[in-house]
């Protein structure tokens, strides 16, 4: 009897380790919580860590105050989720490995999004942030170092949003619309005066000599409530009233570009596998056209 007691004593202890094994919290040693970042930034924080990666997003709804966003992504030899809540206490960040593996999914989300954001990191606690150097700050700094042509001339960037990544500029995926937004971004630093429009934005289809009809912006909204068949706050790829009204809002407008100023908006075409853009633009003192061709 005593030793009967003894092996039984000996299950409740294994048991009850087992029971507290169970109940103990998952580390949160990678998860970020800062007051330092904008919803936003944790939204393309959470993509680009993923890109950096080398992983495919196979799920994104990004976050906003008073609605969770969540991110799934997959890669050769790992996978995982995240979930981005903003709340009055800032943004909170939790990525999840779902592959086996010594969480390196995990690890990789933690540094790419400090090291982007510029997070000061104690121990995994977020201690403060070092401004990182924006684009803009990037670029003009390379412009007076290298005292080029590109500092008194006229700079045009020509970029495809993507798959998911639309659903950073848009609210929802209007890729799987069959919308492609082409962002085009105009910096005038010459001393001549520019005229141009959406329309003299030439997209070529890759590996030919073939062009692209671009989509009007009422078109390219209407593609979203016919993919998604609702006008409904949240559909199957994201909220589409207010992906209609970005769409139509972010559209590239055209017009006179004086010296110095700089222009930014989306130009929208049927999704496809392009390679190249090209810009017309015209000097408004000499009338003559000038291109600016940009490789995709």
């Amino acid at each position: 009897m005593k030793s009967r007691s003894l092996r039984t004593d000996r299950r409740r202890v294994v048991l009850l380790l087992a029971i507290l094994a169970g109940c103990t919290p998952v580390s949160r040693s990678f998860e970020v919580h800062s007051a330092e970042l904008t919803c936003d930034e944790a939204n393309r924080l959470v993509y680009a860590a993923v890109t950096d990666m080398k992983m495919k997003v196979t799920a994104f709804t990004q976050a906003q105050p008073g609605r969770p966003g969540f991110l799934r992504a997959s890669g050769a030899d790992r996978s995982g989720d995240v979930s981005i809540v903003c709340d009055s206490t800032g943004v909170h960040i939790d990525p999840r490995q779902t592959s086996m593996g010594d969480r390196i999914f995990e690890r990789g989300m933690l540094l790419s999004v400090s090291g982007r954001s510029g997070l000061v990191l104690d121990q995994g606690n977020v201690t403060g942030r070092i401004h990182p150097i924006s684009a803009e700050e990037g670029e003009a700094s390379g412009g007076e170092d290298q005292g080029g042509p590109a500092s008194a001339g006229v700079g045009v960037e020509v970029e495809p949003q993507r798959g998911f990544s639309t659903v950073l500029d848009f609210d929802a995926d209007v890729a799987a619309a069959g919308v492609l937004p082409i962002k085009v971004t105009i910096h005038n630093r010459s001393n001549r005066a520019y005229q141009f429009s959406p329309a003299d934005l030439v997209v070529r289809v890759r590996g030919s000599r073939a062009t692209a009809e671009p989509l009007k912006a009422a078109d390219a909204a209407a593609r979203l409530s016919v993919k998604a068949g609702s006008e409904g706050t949240q559909t199957e790829i994201g909220n589409v009233a207010s992906a209609k009204k970005v769409i139509v809002d972010k559209a590239l407008k055209g017009g006179k570009l004086a010296p110095g100023a700089s222009a930014s908006g989306y130009v929208y075409y049927p999704v496809g596998d392009y390679d190249r853009a090209k810009l017309t633009m015209t000097d408004v003192s000499t009338g003559e056209a000038e291109g600016f061709l940009v490789e995709f």
